[in-house]
């Protein structure tokens, strides 16, 4: 993850789903390793990564495994170098290749709302804005004209350059940046960016460590000045440590004259991934995904995306409205560890 993106990068979506131990979840086909076996006092949960994963050059996002039951697709991006299967794949082949029967080129068809998606786009994007991933994939398996379906959607509704540049200037450098630094976007920004919705006014960035004689917090507080950003008062995101103050600071960065939008910068002690997942510090596990420069996971998508529930991370204080009331906005249900309403 310390690397920075390259000219032609992946950026991936993963979504990681709930595994049992008795391999009960996944596709026939490919079962996942058996885990360890727990004790038996005690009920684990293991996660298999291999469920949903997305991938595409640095500003757009390519299914290449589905959700179960679908089927497994093994089409391939002709703009993705593949080392395994060197010879590129062109849209014009997918469409013509051979398969389920195509849709009908006929005008006058609610299909082509889909299928002509230059001509229709206003349509378009209001019926795609309201299928998730695995229902576009479900359309490919209608008829090979909807292969265009998520074509289209992936270079105009997961854009993540188009996203970041609501906060900087040039959205490559600064994911090199972030690269450079082994940091992570989470939050708000990560949760709005998956459900292809304007972002808001706040980006978190979590840094941790050191790189050469300074730290990589320090790193990206520089990036962040480089965009023409000014610190605004910070504050502990721990009080009750007794380590270095600057590896517990949150600082906050504006624009000189405005309010908005804000750079949350999150210096962690522990690194950032397992920061996130062990302190709980943005209350909810519908805000545990985090990008990296050339990815994006998502550790709880069936809860978070299907199910559209957001789960307590951290015990409720004055600081959870927060995070906890954006995620509400987003029509989530907040529940606690026992599944009870939050009102």
């Amino acid at each position: 993850m310390s690397s920075s993106v390259p000219n032609s990068p992946p950026f991936a979506l993963i979504l990681v789903h709930k595994y049992f131990p008795n391999g009960s979840l996944g596709s026939s086909n490919s079962q996942p390793p058996k885990p360890p076996t727990a004790p038996s006092s005690t009920s684990l949960h293991y996660y298999h990564l291999s469920i949903t994963i997305l991938v595409s050059l640095p500003s757009k996002i390519k299914i290449i495994e589905t959700l179960p039951p679908l089927t497994l697709s093994s089409s391939k991006d002709p703009t993705i170098h593949d080392p395994s299967n060197p010879g590129p794949v062109s849209r014009q082949t997918m469409s013509s290749s051979s398969g389920p029967p195509t849709a009908s080129s006929n005008s006058g068809r609610l299909i082509d709302f889909l299928v002509q998606p230059d001509r229709y786009y206003p349509i378009f994007k209001n019926i795609t804005l309201n299928l998730g991933a695995a229902d576009m994939m479900t359309l490919r398996r209608v008829s090979t004209s909807l292969n265009v379906v998520y074509l289209a959607a992936q270079a105009s509704q997961w854009n993540i350059n188009t996203a970041l540049q609501r906060f900087v200037k040039n959205s490559k450098l600064f994911r090199n940046k972030l690269g450079q630094a082994s940091g992570i976007i989470s939050g708000q920004f990560a949760l709005d960016f998956l459900d292809r919705s304007p972002v808001g006014d706040r980006l978190d960035v979590f840094a941790s460590g050191k790189m050469g004689g300074f730290s990589n917090g320090e790193f990206l507080a520089w990036a962040i000045d480089s965009e023409g950003y000014a610190e605004l008062p910070s504050y502990r995101n721990d009080k009750d440590r007794k380590f270095r103050i600057d590896q517990h600071m949150t600082n906050v960065y504006a624009r000189p004259g405005t309010d908005k939008p804000l750079i949350y910068l999150h210096h962690t002690w522990k690194t950032p991934i397992v920061d996130l997942f062990t302190t709980g510090r943005q209350y909810t596990l519908a805000l545990a995904n985090f990008i990296t420069s050339t990815k994006v996971y998502v550790p709880f998508a069936k809860e978070t995306f299907r199910e559209r529930r957001a789960y307590l991370h951290k015990p409720i204080d004055t600081s959870a409205h927060e995070y906890l009331t954006p995620v509400a906005h987003t029509g989530r249900r907040l529940l606690d560890v026992r599944h009870r309403v939050l009102e």
